[in-house]
């Protein structure tokens, strides 16, 4: 009398869409796929990442620039305008909520 297991087929095909998921989280992500509208207008006075960054008063056209701006400056504009206390609670956040889209759990 043996036991028969049913459903191992699709347990891995299910583990190889999560496998080619995860490996597309590597690389560089822009500031439209990691803070899109929707996450902007949830934790934050502001409807896009363009506008937050019109607000902090710099004018940022490269990566260059962002990161030109003063970090004590920045993390009061998101402790002012956001939910966050700071950019790096921001970023954790959004970095979180990029990879559950990503991954997409609920559709294996």
């Amino acid at each position: 009398m043996g036991i028969e297991i049913t459903g191992l087929d699709e347990i891995r095909r299910k583990l190889e869409k999560l496998q080619h998921r995860v490996a597309n989280l590597n690389g560089p992500v822009s500031f439209d796929d990691l803070f899109p509208p929707e996450f902007m207008r949830r934790y934050t006075d502001f409807l896009t990442m363009d506008d937050m960054i019109k607000a902090s008063g710099h004018e940022v056209k490269t990566a260059a620039d962002f990161e030109a701006i003063p970090d004590d400056e920045w993390d009061n504009l998101v402790n002012e305008r956001t939910r966050f206390k700071d950019w790096s609670e921001m970023k954790n956040k959004a970095a979180g909520e990029y990879a559950e889209r990503r991954l997409n759990l609920e559709n294996l």
